[in-house]
C-alpha cells in the first residue's frame, strides 16, 4: 500500500502507538522482574543466614546434649553402683545386744559391761571399725557416736539412772552419716545415701522403784511427837517421785535418818518461841553416806513452848516439800 496516502499515515500512527505501548509494557515488566529478582536474592541470603544460624545452634545443642547426657549417665550409673554397694554392705552388718533386758534401781549407775552391743557379719565374724550411733530415751547423752573395737563390741555407761518412767531403752544404730562420709565426698550423694536404714539393736531397761526405810527421832521439848511431821513429809515426797517406802530395813535400798529436837528460845512479849534443830542423812544400806544436812534454829511461835515447837515442825515440814527434798533428789538421784 502507498503510505503517502492519508489512510496509510493513519495506519502508521496506530502501529507506532502499539509499538510504544508494547515497549512500555516491556519496560515495566523489566522493572517488576528486576524487583522480583532482588526479592528472591534477599530471600536467598536470608535463607542462607537462617540455615547458618540453625546449623550453629544445632551444632552447639548437639555437643551440649551429649556432654550432659554422658555426664548424667555416668553420674547416675556411679550412684546406682554405690547405692547397691551400700545396701549390700548394710545387709551384711548385724547388731545385737549382750543383754536384751535389764532391771535397774532408780538412782543407780549402769556399767558399760551391761550396756554393750556386738557387730557381726553374715558368718558371725566380728566387725571392727563400724560407726555406731547410740540413743538413750531417758535423756540426751554425750559422746554417743562411737566405733566398734577389734572384737566388734561397743559399750556405753550411764552414771545415774534418774528417769521417773517405768521403762527406758538404749538403742544402737549403724551411723549412716559417718559411713557415707567415708564412702564419698559428694554432699548430694551423702544426703541420698544417708536415708538408707542400717542395722539396729535395743536394750530394754526396766526401772525398779528404790525402797526407802525411814528412821526418825522427832522430839518436842524432850518429848517424842506422835505424828512425826518430818518423817511424813519425806515419805509423801518420796512416793510422789516414784519411790517406795519399806517397813523392813533389811530389804530397803536406802535409809533416811532424821534426828530432830526443839528447844526454848527467846520470848517475845506474851508469845513463846521454839527453835528446831534437825539432822538429816540419806545412806545406802551398805552404810555409804549420800546426803547430809544440818538444819539449825528453825523458829516457831505460839502461846507456849510446846505449841511453838509444833509450829516449828509444821513450818519445817512445809519447807521439806519446797526445798530440802528437791535438794536431796538432785544430789543423789539426778
Amino acid at each position: 500500500r502507498d503510505l503517502s496516502t492519508p489512510t496509510a499515515s493513519r495506519g502508521k500512527k496506530q502501529w507506532m502507538c502499539r509499538f510504544m505501548f508494547f515497549e512500555m509494557l516491556l519496560e515495566r515488566f523489566g522493572y517488576v522482574l528486576h524487583d522480583f529478582c532482588m526479592i528472591l536474592t534477599d530471600c536467598w541470603y536470608g535463607f542462607r543466614m537462617f540455615w547458618q544460624v540453625l546449623y550453629v545452634f544445632w551444632h552447639v545443642f548437639w555437643h551440649v546434649f551429649w556432654y550432659v547426657f554422658w555426664y548424667v549417665f555416668w553420674y547416675v550409673f556411679w550412684y546406682v553402683e554405690l547405692y547397691s554397694f551400700m545396701q549390700q554392705t548394710l545387709s551384711d552388718i548385724q547388731l545385737r545386744p549382750i543383754y536384751d533386758q535389764l532391771q535397774i534401781k532408780r538412782g543407780a549407775s549402769i556399767p558399760a559391761e551391761q550396756l554393750s552391743f556386738l557387730a557381726t557379719g553374715k558368718m558371725g565374724e566380728a566387725l571392727a571399725g563400724i560407726p555406731i550411733y547410740l540413743y538413750y530415751s531417758g535423756q540426751r547423752i554425750t559422746n554417743n557416736q562411737v566405733y566398734t573395737n577389734n572384737s566388734g563390741a561397743v559399750s556405753y555407761s550411764l552414771n545415774r539412772l534418774n528417769s521417773s518412767n517405768a521403762k527406758e531403752y538404749l538403742q544402737a544404730n549403724v551411723n549412716m552419716v559417718a559411713l557415707v562420709s567415708e564412702a564419698t565426698e559428694d554432699s548430694f550423694v551423702r544426703k541420698l545415701l544417708a536415708k538408707l536404714s542400717g542395722a539396729e539393736a535395743r536394750i530394754e531397761i526396766e526401772i525398779v522403784k528404790p525402797l526407802i526405810f525411814i528412821e526418825s527421832i522427832e522430839n518436842n521439848m524432850g518429848v517424842a511427837m506422835n505424828t512425826e511431821p518430818l518423817s511424813n513429809a519425806y515419805k509423801q515426797a518420796f512416793i510422789d517421785q516414784g519411790f517406795a517406802i519399806s517397813r523392813n530395813k533389811e530389804t530397803a535400798d536406802y535409809v533416811l535418818k532424821i534426828d530432830a529436837q526443839t528447844r526454848a528460845s527467846t520470848d517475845q512479849g506474851r508469845f513463846r518461841t521454839a527453835a528446831l534443830d534437825a539432822h538429816i542423812e540419806l545412806l545406802r544400806t551398805t552404810g555409804e553416806l549420800l546426803y547430809d544436812k544440818q538444819i539449825q534454829g528453825f523458829m516457831g511461835m505460839q502461846l507456849d513452848h510446846v505449841k511453838a515447837g509444833e509450829d516449828a515442825y509444821k513450818k519445817l515440814a512445809a519447807e521439806i516439800n519446797k526445798r530440802y527434798f528437791r535438794e536431796m533428789r538432785r544430789q543423789v538421784f539426778e
